[in-house]
């Protein structure tokens, strides 16, 4: 019986006439699946490359927010993009680390949220 193939695990064809194997790279520290070109190098990313721009994208300006009031609790909300990006679903615990009066950090199921969106699956609790 033969196993179906991925187009991740699939060689595609170069505009060069050269032959794209499937090629894992390291983008701004996110796994991203793509393909390169063996004769002239050309690189083609898959989707994964969202993840990494969008977390490029807010790792440099950040994202302004304001924060609610919740009956007694303030809450932050996170935008769109990046939840869609890192793949957070309501009802996921959070932890959240003071680093200083001005500075937090937000781990959720143990990983960080810095470090998260490259579609592998988070640990269980």
């Amino acid at each position: 019986m033969t196993q179906a193939k991925t187009i991740y695990k699939d060689e595609l064809d170069c505009d060069c006439g050269g032959t794209m194997k499937p090629k894992t790279f390291n983008v701004e520290g996110f796994e991203v699946r793509g393909w390169q070109c063996q004769r002239c190098s050309r690189i083609d990313y898959s989707d994964d490359i969202n993840v990494a721009l969008t977390i490029k994208k807010f790792k440099k300006r950040g994202a302004m927010l304001k924060l609610r009031k919740v009956g007694d609790t303030i809450v932050i909300t996170i935008p769109k993009e990046i939840r869609e990006a890192l793949e957070l679903k309501e009802g996921e615990d959070v932890k959240i680390y003071p680093l200083s009066k001005k500075k937090i950090v937000i781990e959720i199921e143990g990983c960080l949220i810095e470090n998260r969106g490259n579609g592998k699956k988070r640990p269980s609790s």
